[in-house]
């Protein structure tokens, strides 16, 4: 195994976050910015975002952080949002393939879109805001006196339809192109399989073996280990702890459900416990930004203009405001220089319909990935994602796995949440927030080899 560090690049359809890992036995960090004001004091949330900007007929090209300066106002704009659908698009079709060996399917579903985006237009932006992402970690990392990208061995993490997909190629030919030096052997990496092991581990292997990794350091403080030391101990509890991992991003909702041996932790996760799968993922195209789109179009005409300027400005303050008001809190928001609240009388009641209906159809989507592979009992559930702090999405997705024995969630929490369910466990900040990228740079190359593939 080469010991070069590790980038792990976690490809978001509204932010995309990085994690460097930069030695073998070396806790994984997110590269942060304080210039990276869009997730409540992380830092760590770099916009995928592209601008066009013509003037004179000559077109100026900004991305990423560089693209929320650019006023929504400006004439001659053309701000490409929610581009990583497009990108994937192709792959949207695949109904099912094999990830990581035989035994780890992907179940999929889901209608084929029209791209909003011209191909030329969309290789544009691709190449630009990977060309940009380089140069912009190339001056973060400096900075820290870290290794520079080019240093890096660089994974990415991409939806679970897209592996061994046209645009995973394509993908993977622009960071070579942009100077992202991709690893040879597993360049990307399922999402619902890095956020799993990033949630699991924190980023972390403190064993700093990448052949005996010591599972009782790289999960301590969850559940399933507390499953493990009673059957260690007592003889006693589950033979195997079926643990559900599902996050809600911008894009895609990503699952999984890893079935861990309690009697023999290091048992191959690529067999079968009564003809269950150990390991499985599903990754399906529905996600906050179609809520988005489908809340606007419930709007009275008069607030879209002001509903869009909020979604296409450079003020996140006042996009998680609205957020928090509308979907989070259910009460009207009155943007700032208007005298016209959103979200109120029927107009509120048509968004919290939207909002309800969504929640329904991640927890049918859940439903019928279980159904699918015949899992009849979950022992632990983690929520990720900024669509998982919703709470009508969090508790229909915990009510489809309550029915299957599960009695506990760890969850997105935010201040100025009212007190959790008691059944809920808030997660920090950065496990929500980044758990795909330090997953993807973390532990997996220390732990699948031993887990996933003996």
């Amino acid at each position: 195994m080469s010991h070069d560090p590790c980038l792990s690049i976690d490809f978001g359809n509204a932010f995309t976050k990085v994690a460097l890992r930069s030695g073998l036995s070396t806790p994984t960090k997110p590269v942060s910015d304080p210039l990276l004001q869009f997730d409540r004091g992380l830092n760590v949330c770099i916009p995928t975002l592209a601008v066009k900007v013509g003037v004179g007929g000559v077109a100026r090209w900004y991305f990423g952080a560089d693209a929320m300066d650019v006023p929504f106002n400006r004439p001659g704009c053309h701000f490409f949002h929610d581009w990583k659908r497009d990108f994937f698009q192709a792959a949207e079709r695949n109904t099912e393939g094999g990830v990581l060996g035989a035994a780890s399917q992907v179940a999929h579903s889901g209608p084929a879109r029209h791209s909003a985006i011209s191909p030329d237009e969309l290789d544009r932006v691709a190449r630009g805001f990977f060309d940009w992402l380089r140069l912009f970690l190339d001056d973060r990392l400096a900075e820290q006196n870290l290794p520079q990208v080019r240093d890096c061995i660089t994974r990415v993490a991409i939806p679970a339809f897209a592996i061994d997909s046209e645009p995973e190629g394509r993908l993977l030919a622009i960071l070579g192109e942009a100077g992202f030096r991709t690893a040879s052997s597993q360049p990307t990496l399922p999402e619902p399989l890095a956020n799993a092991i990033g949630i699991f581990t924190g980023g972390r292997n403190e064993a700093g073996d990448p052949l005996t990794p010591d599972h009782a350091l790289l999960f301590e403080g969850t559940r399933m280990v507390e499953a493990m030391r009673a059957r260690a101990l007592h003889r006693s509890g589950p033979l195997t702890f079926w643990t559900l991992v599902a996050d809600l991003g911008a894009y895609t909702l990503d699952m999984a459900v890893i079935g861990f041996s309690t009697s023999d932790p290091a048992r191959s996760l690529m067999d079968t416990y009564y003809g269950k799968e150990r390991f499985a993922l599903c990754s399906e195209p529905i996600g906050v930004s179609g809520l988005t789109h489908r809340i606007r179009s419930v709007l009275e005409p008069a607030n879209r203009a002001a509903f869009d300027a909020i979604l296409r400005g450079s003020d996140a303050g006042e996009l998680h405001l609205l957020q928090d008001n509308l979907l989070h809190w259910r009460r009207p928001f009155l943007p700032g220089g208007t005298s016209q609240p959103i979200g109120e009388g029927r107009e509120g009641e048509r968004i919290h319909r939207e909002v309800d209906q969504f929640a329904e159809e991640a927890g049918s989507i859940l439903r019928r990935f279980l159904k699918k592979y015949h899992y009849n009992r979950i022992d632990e559930v983690i929520l990720t994602g900024g669509g998982m702090f919703l709470p009508a999405v969090r508790d229909s997705v915990f009510r489809v796995a309550e029915k299957l024995g599960a009695t506990h969630a760890y969850v997105p929490a935010r201040a100025g949440d009212p007190p959790a369910h008691h059944v809920y466990t808030p997660l920090p900040g950065l496990q929500a927030r980044a758990g795909t990228a330090t997953g993807g740079a973390s532990v997996f190359f220390d732990l699948a080899p031993e887990i996933l593939n003996r």
